[in-house]
C-alpha cells in the first residue's frame, strides 16, 4: 500500500512537470526582444529532462500553430527539435555548464545548416550566432536556478541569487512582449514578484526587483522600459515598509509609481503599465505566496544566527543542567531520609531471638538490660559478648552473627562514603558545566563588526599571514577587541601582528602571545585601555640546588583584564614548584580560554584533588585588575596577606581560607577597591614573615625603584630566616599605571 501510493505521487508530480515545460514554452515561443525573436524556449529544452523537453517541444508548436507563425523562425524550431532529439540519444545533461553549451551548440548548428542552404543570409547568420550566446547564457542560469528546487540542496541560498536575478530579467521581457487585450503578463509578473522579493528580503529585495523588472521591461518595449523607470523607489518602498498590511503596502507602491508617472508625463503606456501593476497587487494580495515559497523554496545558507540568539540558547542550557543537578540531588537526599535504619542490633536480634524460647524473658520482663548488652555488643570489637550475654542459650550464634553484622556496617559505611563523595564530584562537576556555558553565552552577546573584520582580514591576506579566521567586535565599553586564529604549524608572530594591525588600524594594540588547544593557535588583541600594569619581582629558594617551591604570573584575559597571580606549593623544593606551576598553569589557560574566575578556581581545585593519591595543596592569591576604571578584585586561597599602597597610605587584607586542594569547594576571601595610577599592589608568599611588613611599609613609602623595593624585602626575609628553617621567598610589586597616547 505505501509503495501504491508513493508511486502514485511521484507520477502525479512527473505530470505537473510536464505540463509546467509545456506551458512555459508556449507562453515564451513569439515573444520579442525588441524586434528579435526570444531564444528562451530553446533554453528550456536545454535545461530539462528529455521528457519535459518533448513537453516544451510540443507547447511550442501549439503556440506557433495558434499564433500563426509557424514558418516565421524556422531555425529556432529546428534547434529546438534537435535538442530534443539529442536528450534521447546523447548522456544526460547533469550541469548548468552542459545545458549552456546544449542550448548554444544546437543554434549555432541550425542556423548553419540554414544558411548553407540558403535559407538565411550572412546577417541573419550573425544574428542568430550572438542569440545562441543569448540562449546559453539563459540556459546556464535556468540550470542554476532549477537546482534550487531540488531536495538535495535544501532551497534558495545567496549562490543562487544570480541565477534567479537573471531569469527574472529574461522572462519579465519575454512575457512583457505577451499582450492580452490590456493585460500584459510581463508587467503582471514583474509586479508580483517584485512585491514578493521586498516582502521576503525588504529594501534589499525589494530595489533590485524593481531594477531587474524595468530592465526586462525594456527589453522588450522602449515605451514600457521609460515607464516602468520608477519601479526600483517604489520596490525600495514596499521593502521598507514590508512588515506592513499587504494591503497597505500595495497602495503605496502603486501611489509611488502613479506619483512618478505624473512627473514623467502620463501616456497610454504609462496608463496601461499602472493598470497591470495593480493586477500583480492583486495576485500578490491572493495568493497564498509565503506558504508555496517556504514549502519549495526555503531560504538556506543566509547568515548565521545573531550572536544574542545563541547567548540565549547557552543560557537556557545551563538553567535546564542547574534544574537537572538540583532534582537529582533533592532525590539522592530523600532517599538518604527514607533509606534503611535498622542498627546492627537490630539485625541480630532479628536474625538470632526471633525463634529462641526464651524471647520473652529477655525482650519483656529484660527489655532495657537485653537492648543495653545488644547495643554494647554492637559497639565492642566484635571478640567477645557483654557480660549481660554471656548466659545466653544462643551466645556462640550471636556472636558470629553480631561480627557478620557488623562487617556489614563497616562495609556500608565505607560504600555510603563512597557514594557520597562520588555524588559530590558529579554535582560539582555538572555546576562547573553550568558556569561554562553561561560564561561562553556572555561571551556572545558583544557587538561584532563586519566591516573591521573584512579590513582585518584583508590586511592580514595581504601581507601573508597565515591566519584563517579572523573576529572583530566591540567589547562593553566601546572598546575594539580582535581574535585570530591559525594552525599550529605556521602560526605567526603575535607581536608582528600587533605592529601590522596596528599600523592598518591607527591605533595602538596590546596582544597575548598565541595560545595553543589542540591544532590551533589563538592571538588576541584590544585596543590600548587608560591603564597598564608594571610588574617587579623578586624571589629566593629555600636551598640552592632547588626550585623555589613558589611560582607566579602576569598575564590578560583578553578582555579588559591584568591578572597578577602567586601560587606557593606545600612545603619546599620540587613538588612544591611543581605544585604551584600545575595551579598556575591551569588557571591562567582557563582564564584565557574565556572562563570565569570562580569556574576556573572549582576546576583546578578538582585537578589538584584527584591528580594523585597523595594529598598535596597550594595556596592561590589573585590580583585582577581593571584596565578600563582600575577596580581591582583581590581573591585569596590560603595565601599570605596582600598591601596596597595608594599614596601614603598601606592598607593590610589578610583573611584565613584553605588552600587549593584541600575541600571539595573552597571558600575564597574576596576584596574590591578601586585602584589609580601609582597605586602599588604587594603580593608575598609566606616566606616573608609578619614581623617583615613593616619594613615592607617602610620601603613603599620611602619611594624610589620598586624593582630594588623589591629585591631589599627579599633579602630582608631571607636574613630573617637564616637561624631559623628558611623557606621559599617571592615578592611581587605591581604599579598601576595610565597608559600614555
Amino acid at each position: 500500500m505505501i509503495k501504491e501510493r508513493t508511486t502514485e505521487r511521484l507520477t502525479r508530480g512527473q505530470a505537473g512537470a510536464l505540463l509546467l515545460s509545456g506551458v512555459s514554452a508556449f507562453l515564451l515561443t513569439g515573444a520579442r526582444f525588441g524586434e528579435f525573436s526570444s531564444p528562451l524556449q530553446v533554453s528550456l529544452a536545454a535545461v530539462v529532462s528529455p521528457l519535459q523537453g518533448v513537453a516544451v517541444l510540443a507547447g511550442s508548436l501549439f503556440a506557433s500553430v495558434t499564433q500563426g507563425t509557424l514558418g516565421d523562425a524556422p531555425v529556432l524550431l529546428c534547434a529546438l527539435v534537435m535538442i530534443v532529439l539529442s536528450g534521447f540519444v546523447l548522456p544526460r545533461r547533469t550541469s548548468a555548464g552542459m545545458g549552456a553549451l546544449a542550448a548554444a551548440a544546437g543554434l549555432s548548428i541550425s542556423a548553419g545548416l540554414f544558411f548553407v542552404i540558403g535559407g538565411i543570409d550572412l546577417a541573419d547568420l550573425a544574428l542568430y550566432l550572438c542569440m545562441a550566446v543569448l540562449a546559453g547564457v539563459a540556459a546556464y542560469f535556468a540550470a542554476e536556478a532549477l537546482t534550487a528546487f531540488r531536495p538535495a540542496a535544501g532551497g534558495y541560498s545567496e549562490p543562487n541569487g544570480c541565477a534567479f536575478g537573471v531569469c527574472f530579467l529574461l522572462v519579465t521581457g519575454a512575457l512583457g512582449s505577451a499582450q492580452l487585450w490590456i493585460c500584459n503578463l510581463g508587467v503582471i509578473f514583474a509586479g508580483f514578484v517584485l512585491l514578493q522579493g521586498a516582502k521576503r528580503y525588504g529594501i534589499a529585495g525589494g530595489t533590485v526587483c524593481g531594477v531587474l523588472a524595468s530592465a526586462g521591461l525594456m527589453l522588450c518595449s522602449r515605451e514600457l522600459g521609460d515607464a516602468a523607470a520608477f519601479l526600483a523607489l517604489s520596490g525600495m518602498a514596499a521593502g521598507y515598509f514590508a512588515d506592513f498590511h499587504k494591503g497597505a503596502v500595495c497602495l503605496l507602491f502603486l501611489a509611488i509609481q502613479g506619483a512618478g508617472q505624473l512627473l514623467l508625463g502620463t501616456d497610454s503606456a504609462a496608463i496601461l503599465l499602472l493598470l497591470n501593476l495593480s493586477a500583480g497587487c492583486l495576485l500578490y494580495l491572493a495568493l497564498p505566496v509565503e506558504g508555496i515559497l517556504e514549502q519549495w523554496l526555503p531560504e538556506v545558507g543566509g547568515e548565521e544566527a545573531p550572536a544574542g540568539f545563541a547567548a540565549v540558547q547557552m543560557d537556557y542550557l545551563a538553567h535546564a543542567l542547574a534544574g537537572v543537578r538540583q532534582n537529582a540531588q533533592q532525590i539522592a537526599r530523600m532517599l538518604e531520609r527514607n533509606g534503611c535504619r535498622e542498627t546492627t542490633a537490630q539485625s541480630v536480634c532479628e536474625q538470632v531471638c526471633r525463634s529462641c524460647s526464651r524471647r520473652l524473658e529477655c525482650w519483656e520482663e529484660r527489655y532495657e538490660e537485653t537492648a543495653e548488652a545488644f547495643r554494647c555488643a554492637a559497639a565492642g570489637d566484635g571478640t567477645e559478648l557483654p557480660e549481660a550475654l554471656q548466659d545466653c542459650a544462643r551466645a556462640q550464634t550471636l556472636l558470629v552473627h553480631m561480627q557478620q553484622a557488623q562487617r556489614q556496617a563497616a562495609l556500608h559505611r565505607m560504600l555510603s562514603a563512597r557514594l557520597t563523595e562520588s555524588q559530590g564530584f558529579l554535582f560539582s562537576q555538572m555546576e562547573l558545566t553550568e558556569e561554562l556555558l553561561g560564561t561562553a553565552g556572555q561571551r556572545l552577546a558583544v557587538s561584532y563588526s563586519r566591516s573591521m573584520t573584512r579590513k582585518v582580514t584583508q590586511r592580514l591576506e595581504r601581507e601573508g599571514y597565515p591566519v584563517h579566521t579572523a573576529v572583530a567586535y566591540r567589547s562593553a565599553e566601546g572598546r575594539l577587541a580582535l581574535e585570530l586564529y591559525a594552525f599550529a604549524d605556521a602560526a605567526p608572530d603575535g607581536g608582528s601582528v600587533r605592529d601590522c594591525l596596528s599600523d592598518a588600524l591607527g591605533m595602538e594594540l596590546d596582544y597575548t602571545e598565541g595560545r595553543l588547544a589542540g591544532e590551533e593557535v589563538r592571538i588576541c588583541l584590544w585596543e590600548r585601555p587608560p591603564y597598564g600594569l608594571a610588574v617587579f619581582a623578586a624571589q629566593s629558594s629555600a636551598r640552592d640546588e632547588e626550585p623555589p617551591g613558589d611560582s607566579y604570573d602576569q598575564f590578560s584575559d583578553g578582555r579588559g583584564h591584568q591578572y597578577l597571580v602567586l601560587s606557593d606549593g606545600m612545603g619546599s623544593g620540587r613538588r612544591a614548584s611543581l605544585d604551584a606551576r600545575l595551579v598556575l598553569s591551569n588557571f591562567r589557560r582557563l582564564i584565557e580560554m574565556g572562563v570565569s574566575m570562580q569556574t576556573a578556581v572549582g576546576m583546578v581545585n578538582h585537578i589538584m584533588l584527584t591528580k594523585s593519591t597523595e594529598e598535596t595543596f597550594a595556596t592561590l592569591d589573585i590580583a585582577r585588575i581593571s584596565q578600563e576604571t582600575g577596580e581591582t578584585l583581590l581573591v585569596k586561597y590560603g595565601a599570605a596577606p596582600t598591601l596596597i599602597q595608594q599614596g601614603q597610605v598601606v592598607t593590610m587584607y589578610q583573611t584565613p581560607t584553605f588552600p587549593i586542594g584541600i575541600v571539595g569547594r573552597p571558600e575564597a576571601h574576596v576584596t574590591r577597591l578601586r585602584l589609580e595610577d601609582s597605586d602599588v599592589i604587594v603580593l608575598m608568599s609566606d616566606g616573608v614573615e609578619d614581623s617583615e611588613y613593616a619594613f615592607v611599609k617602610q620601603k613603599l613609602l620611602a619611594g624610589g625603584s620598586l624593582q630594588q623595593a623589591a629585591q631589599a624585602i627579599c633579602c630582608k626575609a631571607q636574613r630573617s630566616a637564616a637561624d631559623g628553617r628558611p623557606d621559599d621567598i617571592t615578592v611581587l610589586l605591581a604599579q598601576v599605571r595610565r597608559n600614555t597616547d
